[in-house]
């Protein structure tokens, strides 16, 4: 797979996996998807511990 298909339509995020110049995989990100670093999730778990966050799932 080196190209990516994407609709005319479509706007938004999309993940993209390559190896060595060639696209392996590739995943449109849901407006509720987020990409980070674990250095990143650490930092979020430490500041809900400083605070009550009340989460939910749609």
């Amino acid at each position: 797979m080196d190209e990516i298909h994407i609709p005319e339509d479509f706007t938004g995020r999309i993940l993209v996996n390559v190896r060595n110049g060639n696209v392996i995989c590739h995943h449109p990100l849901a407006e509720n998807e987020y990409v980070l670093t674990v250095a990143a999730f650490i930092e979020i778990v430490k500041q809900c511990d400083k605070q009550s966050v009340e989460v939910s799932h749609a």
